[in-house]
Order: C-alpha cells, then sequence, then structure tokens
C-alpha cells in the first residue's frame, strides 16, 4: 500500500516519473495506496564532477530512509 522509488535521476522525465505515472494511472493500484507515492530523487540541477557535490546531489541512505519514513506516518 505504501511505494518509495528512488532513482539517481532528476525528477523530470525520469524512470521515477514514468514509475509514478503508472501506479497512479492504475485505478485499482492507485486506490491501494495508503500514503502518496514519494519519490527520492537526484536534485534538478546540472550534474556535478565533485564528488563532495555529487553526494549533495545525488539520493543516498539517509535520503531514502526519509523517504520511507514519510510514506509510513
Amino acid at each position: 500500500g505504501r511505494i518509495v522509488i528512488a532513482d539517481e535521476a532528476g525528477p523530470t522525465a525520469g524512470a521515477s516519473a514514468e514509475i509514478a505515472a503508472l501506479v497512479t494511472e492504475d485505478r485499482e493500484t492507485f486506490e491501494a495506496l495508503k500514503a502518496p507515492v514519494q519519490r527520492v530523487c537526484a536534485l534538478q540541477v546540472p550534474i556535478p564532477y565533485g564528488p563532495g557535490l555529487e553526494d549533495h546531489v545525488f539520493p543516498n541512505r539517509d535520503k531514502i530512509a526519509a523517504g520511507i519514513r514519510l510514506v509510513m506516518e
């Protein structure tokens, strides 16, 4: 009844957007949801080259765990 989609791509026109669309467009699946679909994606910015900045842009364990906690509330 809950879904969290983690994707290293940005939120626009990526796999997470397509999966979220499929889930919400199917009536039976949508009605089974107990919480809104939560996407944990890269920030909508140009991908940086530096490792420190990459760590900020891409989803990590903490961001994914936060998304999971959000849908479990």
